[in-house]
């Protein structure tokens, strides 16, 4: 008999006490270990983005890349540039040293965007950045779908915004994008039955409309010792007070008269046409969120807080508006730990019948306790 397993038959309570505190532990560990889909990924890269559609690849190379090489290169913790030139486009990844510790890469990014930001007034007129992007490695680990068929994108839009900021106050919840909103416009169309010298009066109606929104200071008034700005009102906001807009319109020996823009053209709120990147759920527009979770959370912990925030900010909805989960990470990550738990079970007993089938069963019960315990140790 070996000296280590003298040793345990000896002292039997202690052995009997480490095998239970290491099985402690390690459930311990086990409950509080972060859980995720995806592994959290380090990124040491940043992609600096500028375009100009006047200039050829010599000038783009010479008057936008080279001045953005030379301003990243003197960062302190820059390892390595690359640079692609396309038609209109100058890409750079920028790596940092390895040696850059991971708690210093936010701040050696956030000096990259600074001095970026700082060279931007120096590019060439026309030139449409540089922007960088650090962020391209998250993961959401949920995404909700917003739908209603009567109710416009913009609406939806309204509902999406209030469900992302209740989020935001949420803790675990790291980041939550909006995806799927168009830009919105005020549309002026021509009728079919319009009359045909309409298109005369589009001046006219230019100029009307330029006329409008314009900010003039009014003066102030002082007011107990403090001064208030007096405002002019008439502002347009909607497309109706666009529509009630009066356009004069020359007549035909008569002058000039005042018409209702709206009898007009028409004037309606819309999106932009073609869509931008539309998003669509069951066959349905609709407005998404990412939800993106912090380091170093129990994404089933998250999930769990996800379903009652979401269940609840449901029942407030307008009637007609619905919001579904469209992903969820949660689900598949708890199917996936119930699956290796049901698998270690699943061991333990098969070890057991195994080993009951040739020896006894206190040495076989000894022998299939390796498997919990093995585990055990590993999570302690």
């Amino acid at each position: 008999m070996t000296a280590p397993t003298a040793f345990a038959i000896s002292r039997e309570r202690l052995m009997l006490l480490l095998m239970g505190l290491i099985l402690a532990l390690g459930m311990m560990s086990y409950l509080t270990l972060p859980k995720r889909e995806d592994p959290e990924i380090t990124i040491r890269t940043a992609l600096v983005m500028a375009t100009h559609p006047g200039l050829d690849l010599a000038q783009l190379e010479e008057l936008v890349a080279r001045p953005l090489e030379e301003a990243t290169r003197a960062i302190e913790g820059v390892d390595e540039i690359r640079t692609r030139i396309g038609m209109g486009t100058v890409v750079l990844e920028v790596d940092l040293e390895t040696s850059v510790p991971e708690a210093a890469i936010p701040s050696v990014f956030g000096e990259i965007e600074d001095d970026l930001a700082a060279l931007a007034p120096t590019m060439p007129e026309g030139t449409r950045g540089p922007l960088i992007n650090t962020d391209f490695g998250a993961v959401s680990i949920a995404s909700i779908a917003l739908t209603g068929p009567d109710f416009s994108l913009s609406e939806i839009k309204d509902q999406a915004e209030v469900l992302r900021d209740r989020l935001y106050g949420k803790e675990g919840i790291s980041a939550v994008e909006v995806h799927g909103v168009q830009e919105e416009r005020i549309w002026l169309e021509t009728r079919s039955e319009a009359h045909g010298n309409i298109y005369t009066l589009l001046p006219v109606i230019a100029k009307a409309l330029q006329g409008q929104n314009v900010s003039l200071s009014a003066g102030s008034v002082l007011l107990d010792g403090q001064r208030m700005p007096v405002e002019i009102s008439g502002e347009l906001r909607d497309a109706d007070q666009i529509a009630d807009l009066l356009v004069e319109v020359p007549g035909a020996g008569k002058g000039a008269r005042l018409v209702r823009l709206g009898d007009l053209i028409t004037v309606r709120r819309g999106t932009v046409d073609p869509a931008e990147r539309p998003v669509f759920h069951n066959g349905r527009p609709a407005i998404l969120l990412s939800v993106e979770m912090a380091a170093g959370e129990d994404i089933t912990v998250v999930g769990d807080m996800l379903r009652g925030e979401l269940d609840a900010f449901a029942a407030s909805l307008p009637v007609g508006m619905a919001a579904e989960l469209s992903t969820f990470q949660p689900a598949v990550v708890a199917d996936s730990v119930n699956e290796a738990l049901v698998n270690m079970g699943q061991t333990f007993v098969v070890v057991l019948f195994v080993m009951l089938a040739f020896i006894g069963w206190r040495q076989a019960l000894i022998v299939a306790t390796i498997v919990p315990l093995a585990v055990g140790f590993a999570f302690a």
